[in-house]
């Protein structure tokens, strides 16, 4: 299981792989391959619908989004071919895009992909006000195409004369260098709007997350490994002589590049976009970073390998409210280099409230006060946190057991309170609610439940995949994301 959301109809729609042969109810699906990807409705097997293909390693649909009416947007990769009897699809390269819409009961409306001759990645998809967005990467030196054309800047075409007539085929067109980024945007119909080539540069480009605002703006976080970097066409300087500068670029409503900012020795990994154009953004940023998005700050740094930061900026990139917070090893303070912290994932609800998820090992000192993990020395703890910047009402807690803990997704209730999933080792506990696996080498997919006003656990649930007693092998489940309806339901 890598996926689940909820449609306007309260059917759970999962998405996930098995081996061989699985069964739902009286259905089951057989193949003589691995890693066969699936889609189902499962409140209701009148109305189930699976989404099947031929191909060994063929479809991963591991993103998704739901719009108001209830529609189901996947995002994933594939390759070879996919058909489902209506529809074929062939890859262009080694692993190509593929997004899909299916609408409340889970039927498929249409589907589609994208791609290049190299490996392509996607990493996020949103809805918005037009339709649906998604960015990922790509090899930069080929040519990535969206519905037949390329959106690559190719510059010049150099033609070299070889002789034996053959000076157009040894055509060399120069390209970036490295993994480029792209976003594109398509109508709910699957007609596209536009794709374009984010982030290029002269090295490796990555994003880690988008969203959209209500006027239609589009925004992206991530890290250039470059000196500078170029968006949709718009050389931006950037120039810091590092490896590590976290970017967060605003493309308009048709794609165009409106502005961009960026910090050396940082990552971004979070961003939230505001109905007012304002925007939150969460990462990490390491010992030596300086000149904090051309603040005149002194940057406190706790220890470890890097400490964390959330910050908030207008509509015109203007720094407006910041707070940093980090973990380490409480003896070695500052000189420890091996614990590691994460913001996994920002959301923000009406009245200003950002909420937060990720993982942090040893003890996090937040705000001055210290919350150590509950595990073994060099495990991690999951934890949700809350920050309002003009109230000033923030909480942190924690949670985990004796192994890794980790949060990767955080949601708002229906009752306004919040709800995590992410990976657990074996036991954990959640402000005294303990949650166990099978066997005792076996990770849990957690779901976590905390309250809004204040952070406190009241509910803690798990499931996950027993190794069937084969000694000291280990399955390994993550929950990827966690989504609530209107009725509560997760």
């Amino acid at each position: 299981g890598q996926s689940i959301s909820i449609s306007s109809n309260g059917d759970p729609v999962i998405l996930g792989s098995y081996d061989y042969s699985v069964g739902f109810g009286e259905h089951t699906l057989a193949t003589t391959y691995e890693d066969f990807y699936l889609l189902s409705t499962i409140s209701d097997f009148s109305k189930t619908n699976f989404l099947v293909s031929c191909d060994r390693y063929n479809i991963a649909m591991e993103k998704s989004a739901v719009d108001d009416q209830g529609n189901m947007y996947r995002a994933g990769t594939f390759s070879g071919t996919y058909s489902d009897g209506e529809n074929r699809l062939v890859s262009q390269g080694e692993n190509d895009i593929v997004f899909a819409k299916y609408d409340s009961y889970g039927a498929l409306q249409w589907i589609k992909s994208a791609g290049s001759s190299g490996w392509d990645d996607l990493e996020e998809i949103v809805v918005g006000p037009t339709g649906v967005y998604f960015t990922g990467t790509y090899d930069g030196d080929e040519l990535m195409y969206f519905d037949g054309e390329y959106i690559n800047d190719i510059g010049e075409i150099i033609v070299e004369d070889r002789g034996f007539g053959l000076s157009e085929a040894a055509a060399v067109v120069r390209l970036s260098q490295g993994r480029d980024v792209f976003v594109a945007a398509y109508q709910t119909d699957g007609s596209k709007l536009w794709a374009i080539d984010a982030v290029t540069g002269t090295s490796d480009q990555y994003v880690k997350d988008i969203d959209v605002d209500e006027a239609g703006s589009v925004l992206i976080t991530g890290n250039f490994d470059s000196y500078g970097a170029t968006f949709n066409g718009n050389r931006y300087s950037g120039e810091w002589g590092t490896d590590d500068v976290l970017y967060v670029a605003r493309f308009s409503e048709s794609g165009d590049f409106v502005s961009a900012l960026d910090t050396p020795d940082a990552y971004g990994t979070a961003v939230v976009a505001n109905a007012d154009g304002s925007f939150f953004v969460g990462g990490s940023y390491f010992p030596h970073t300086y000149n904090f998005f051309n603040a005149d700050l002194e940057l406190p740094f706790v220890g470890g390998r890097n400490d964390l930061f959330v910050a908030q900026f207008s509509k015109e990139n203007v720094l407006d409210n910041f707070l940093f917070f980090g973990a380490a090893d409480k003896e070695l303070g500052v000189e420890d280099t091996d614990s590691n912290e994460e913001i996994a994932d920002l959301i923000a609800n009406e009245a200003g409230d950002l909420f937060l998820t990720g993982y942090y090992q040893e003890t996090m000192n937040w705000e001055g006060k210290e919350y150590t993990t509950t595990g073994l020395y060099g495990g991690s703890d999951l934890f949700v946190a809350k920050i309002n910047f003009s109230e000033g009402s923030n909480w942190f807690n924690n949670g985990g057991g004796e192994g890794t803990d980790i949060g990767t997704s955080i949601t708002i209730g229906a009752d306004g309170n919040l709800f995590a999933t992410g990976s657990s080792y074996f036991s954990a506990t959640f402000g005294g609610i303990q949650i166990d696996g099978i066997d005792s080498y076996d990770y849990l997919i957690p779901v976590v439940g905390a309250k809004a006003e204040d952070g406190s656990f009241f509910y803690a649930k798990a499931f996950g995949y027993a190794t069937d007693n084969c000694g000291e092998c280990s399955s390994y489940e993550e929950g990827e994301s966690i989504n609530a309806d209107q009725n509560g339901n997760l």
